[in-house]
């Protein structure tokens, strides 16, 4: 709960924490946890994290006027949340995490705890902003209609490792989007996504496996 954030929040030099079943955490502990522990790197598993993040950032934040001193920068690395996270959040993540590396997040535009944005990216493009990022894990998400594809086009580059879950719009064009654009990748997970086969795929497949394409 709460006040056994408290304790854990004495702990100055914790850099990774794991918190298995912590259901009983609320964004404010969790906030309060990020706010001292200068040194954490690696937080997982926090469902709320979307929560978390408006939490010590949105400028209307009652946490915020409320404790009056948070860090500009957070120093985490890796995140792994399978709590939803809207635009906006994502967009402070951008903004507020800057060494992020590693990070797993269920998407959902329909949440929205805020009704602004300030980031001129749609969708999951925003993650594209998150320069470090080598390892992404999305759930729930539409590969096109969510901009999914641009973040495979923009960072896919330096993506190692690849987890998509229930991930919708997906076919063979996308696959060959993600074998073109992500040559670094050495751990990849697709499961559960929706593939919609297309009548062109036969030839398209032909086409990218001639000697002429390989090269």
């Amino acid at each position: 709960n709460d006040e056994a954030t408290s304790y854990i929040s004495n702990l100055r030099k914790l850099k990774v924490l794991q918190l298995k079943d912590a259901t009983n955490i609320s964004p404010f502990g969790y906030a309060e946890l990020l706010r001292n522990l200068h040194d954490l790197c690696s937080l997982g598993r926090c469902d709320s994290f979307g929560e978390v993040i408006t939490t010590l950032y949105h400028k209307w934040s009652v946490y915020k006027r409320s404790v009056g001193t948070i860090p500009a920068f957070l120093a985490l690395e890796k995140v792994d949340c399978e709590g939803p996270i809207s635009d906006y959040e994502l967009h402070l993540i951008s903004k507020h995490c800057p060494k992020m590396r590693n990070i797993r997040l269920v998407y959902n535009p329909v949440v929205s705890r805020v009704s602004e944005s300030e980031s001129e990216l749609p969708y999951l493009a925003v993650l594209s902003k998150i320069s470090n990022l080598d390892q992404l894990g999305v759930m729930s998400a539409d590969f096109y209609s969510h901009s999914l594809f641009t973040v495979i086009k923009t960072t896919g580059g330096r993506l190692t490792h690849l987890e998509l879950t229930n991930v919708d719009e997906l076919n063979l064009a996308s696959l060959m989007m993600i074998g073109d654009s992500c040559k670094l990748v050495t751990h990849i997970t697709i499961c559960c996504c929706h593939y919609t086969p297309e009548p062109s795929d036969r030839n398209k497949l032909e086409q990218a496996c001639t000697p002429q394409a390989r090269t």
